[in-house]
């Protein structure tokens, strides 16, 4: 008897086991199958991009990049990135976000709206050969290529404040604005698919006639004394020649100014232009020599007729090439 029940406690305890063993294992599958989650379909998927740029702190013509600061909104139906540099600096695949600390979070219309108070470094191309006339549109490129290739579509926010330029945004030497948006569709090139993102676009220019008097009209007046030293007599060609390399040495000065305030490689038109007044100088130089050297040989013919060819020459190369320089012809 007692072996019997001995037995029958085995049997039960082996059954036992087996069926916990069993239940075991079906909740492990369980769970594992709770993991793994299926691929989630994020086609149709819209993200509205809002910037308000509250600063602009520089302008870098030479390293062509530009920094900013301002408010970037971001509302969709699904999740939000946070406002974090290293979340954010996805957002900017042309920039670094340096600062990024979330402002506001709200709901409106079924759909989540984060807004976030970015210090972002963007690089554009910043071309100042028309300087010191150059404008340009700094351009600011918002949106997640990852999630553009899965399919989130990113458009710009609609509304009258979500897009623009703070009213106090200053920059020393640059006359800003107006800031605008478009939704610019790119093709991978890996995987063929259409990409979304936002384009903003600060247009930026230097004050014309403020910046026509500080680099031109210096230079304007030197021109024009040695013009108008045209008026003296022949026999008072030194004096000229006198005035005309004067002006010339105070041209190479104020080109040195100038060329160390921009520092590019390339020409612009300010470089232009005082190449133009080297030209005329020179030119200038060259007919006072060839009047004295005349005079000196008691040649009245070619003095009269060197006098006489300067007075229609100088003048009109003057107007004319000064025109086309800064029209940007030339």
């Amino acid at each position: 008897m007692p072996q019997r029940v001995f037995r029958a406690f085995l049997i039960l305890l082996l059954i036992t086991g087996l069926a916990g063993r069993d239940g075991t294992a079906f909740a492990d599958d369980a769970t594992n199958e709770a993991d793994v989650k299926p691929e989630e379909n994020r086609v149709g998927e819209v993200k509205e991009i809002g910037l308000v740029i509250t600063s602009v702190t520089k302008i870098d013509v030479i390293k062509e990049n530009w920094e900013f600061e301002a408010l970037l909104t971001i509302a969709s139906k699904s999740r939000l990135k946070k406002c974090d540099v290293k979340g954010l600096d996805e957002f900017f695949p042309s920039g670094t976000v340096k600062k990024a600390d979330e402002s506001n979070e709200y709901s409106d219309n079924g759909r989540e709206v984060r807004e976030c108070k970015v210090t972002v470094e963007h690089t554009s191309d910043i071309n100042v050969a028309r300087y010191p006339f150059d404008q340009h549109d700094l351009e600011i490129e918002v949106g997640d290529e990852g999630d553009a290739i899965d399919g989130v579509v990113f458009k710009p926010m609609e509304g009258p404040d979500a897009i623009g330029l703070g009213h106090d945004v200053r920059l020393t030497g640059w006359e800003l604005g107006p800031l605008t948006a478009k939704q610019l569709v790119t093709t991978d090139k890996h995987t063929k698919k259409p990409v979304t993102h936002v384009d903003f676009q600060l247009h930026a220019r230097r004050p014309k006639v403020a910046s026509f008097v500080k680099g031109f009209l210096a230079v304007c007046f030197q021109l024009l004394i040695a013009l108008v030293a045209l008026v003296l007599a022949v026999k008072n060609a030194p004096n000229r020649l006198g005035l005309a390399t004067g002006a010339l040495i105070a041209v190479a000065t104020a080109h040195n100014q100038v060329s160390s305030q921009i520092g590019v490689s390339y020409l612009t038109s300010a470089d232009k232009f005082f190449f133009l007044s080297y030209f005329l100088l020179l030119m200038n130089v060259i007919f006072t020599a060839v009047i004295i050297r005349a005079s000196e040989k008691e040649n009245d013919a070619v003095v009269q007729r060197t006098n006489r060819i300067a007075w229609y020459v100088l003048p009109a190369l003057t107007l004319v090439g000064s025109a086309l320089v800064l029209s940007g012809v030339l």
